[in-house]
């Protein structure tokens, strides 16, 4: 197990740098290219494997379903998104839809 944990990080810290390193990954405050106020520099290390989690399982079944939502889309198929940008009785009103 300890093997593992090791390759597990040594995978990780490798995904940050393949992203631009660990300032870029995790940049300070008001560091260039920071989407956030709030110092992400601490995380360096401590959060790597969710960055790899990120890069190699949630990210690209994003693009995989932002394909399929396309292909129905081009099809004329209704589809139904909550993204956040939506007022909860939008998102209440599209579950029902898909629920009924």
């Amino acid at each position: 197990v300890a093997e593992d944990f090791a390759s597990s990080r040594t995978d990780a810290a490798l995904a940050v740098s393949r992203s631009g390193g660990p300032g870029v990954v995790f940049p300070g405050p008001g560091a260039s290219g920071a989407h956030t106020a709030v110092d992400l520099s601490a995380a360096v290390g401590t959060y790597d494997w969710l960055w790899l989690y990120f890069e190699e399982v949630i990210w690209p079944e994003a693009e995989a379903v932002q394909r399929r939502v396309d292909q129905l889309r081009a099809a004329g198929r209704a589809v139904y998104i909550v993204d956040g940008n939506q007022a909860p009785a939008q998102v209440e009103a599209a579950t029902r839809h898909v629920l009924a």
